[in-house]
């Protein structure tokens, strides 16, 4: 694999690695009884796995466009 596909699917599983705990510690935060975050802070990094979201959609057509699984 050359090294631009490489960086690509590193690339690409890094963030789905991110995006997964951010998701994870979003829902844990509904969740649990005494979790706390600010709400200003939730807002943001609700927005912030929005976009993430949108990112690894972009990196997986782009994957799957070279023929990378």
């Amino acid at each position: 694999m050359s090294d631009f596909k490489t960086r690509l699917v590193t690339e690409r599983d890094e963030l789905a690695e991110r995006y997964q705990k951010l998701t994870t510690f979003l829902a844990k935060q509904d969740h649990e009884e005494h979790a706390y975050i600010d709400p200003e802070d939730r807002r943001l990094l609700t927005s912030q796995a929005s976009y993430m979201a949108g990112y690894l959609l972009v990196l997986q057509e782009r994957c799957r466009r070279l023929g990378i699984e």
